[in-house]
């Protein structure tokens, strides 16, 4: 090797230590357990726990346990709940107001539910029919809410060409005053009127 190749010359605190003739001594053959039996030791002298040790220690399991269960009885409680009020109203909204509709003989087959909700805007009212067939062309469904005189407010129109269910119609009158809901069909062109051809009929219960 060429002498501008060398290496450098190392430290002289680096050689001092790497001179050290204890640094390229075996370790001793029983280290390994003379090391486990000095931790051993150390473990042997640390205290025993007393006796109200014990008993504080196995109060706060007991803490523990006690407030699990209150936990898991209350979520239970809280699940009861809601599937009872569930069950008692039949449907998943508690302050709505349901009406059974019923074909006329116009339409004796037909038959539906109106689940009415007041809302800020007014009073929606979800309807859910069976048995009423598709509008005909020219023609369409519409919906009124009617007092015990007779006079009636339109509460909007649908067609029921692609399905009857999940159809939602609005009042802007209070139905406690209008307790008759019923379904008229219309032809179009033939003016904002009620063709008074009924074909599904309902009184909505009193709140």
């Amino acid at each position: 090797m060429d002498s501008d190749e060398r290496p450098p010359a190392l430290p002289d605190r680096l050689l001092a230590i790497l001179r050290q003739e204890e640094l390229w001594v075996d370790p001793p053959v029983d280290l390994e357990d003379r090391a486990l039996a000095a931790m051993r030791a150390e473990l042997d002298t640390r205290p025993a726990p007393t006796v109200d040790e014990l008993a504080v220690a196995r109060e706060r399991r007991s803490r523990r346990q006690r407030w699990v269960a209150v936990l898991v009885a209350g979520a239970a409680a809280i699940a009861v709940g809601v599937v009872a009020t569930v069950a008692v109203t039949g449907n998943d909204r508690p302050e709505s107001t349901v009406a059974i509709l019923a074909g006329t003989e116009l339409e004796p087959d037909a038959a539906g539910r109106a689940d009415i909700a007041p809302r800020d805007s007014g009073f929606e009212i979800d309807l859910d029919i069976s048995g009423l067939p598709p509008a005909p062309a020219g023609s369409y469904y519409q919906g009124w809410l009617r007092n015990e005189d007779g006079d009636a407010v339109t509460i909007g129109t649908f067609h029921g060409r692609e399905g009857t269910d999940g159809i939602i119609l609005w009042s802007g009158v209070d139905i406690a005053d209008y307790p008759t809901l019923t379904v008229t069909i219309q032809q179009e062109g033939a003016g904002a009127e009620s063709s008074g051809q009924v074909v599904l009929r309902g009184e909505i219960p009193a709140g």
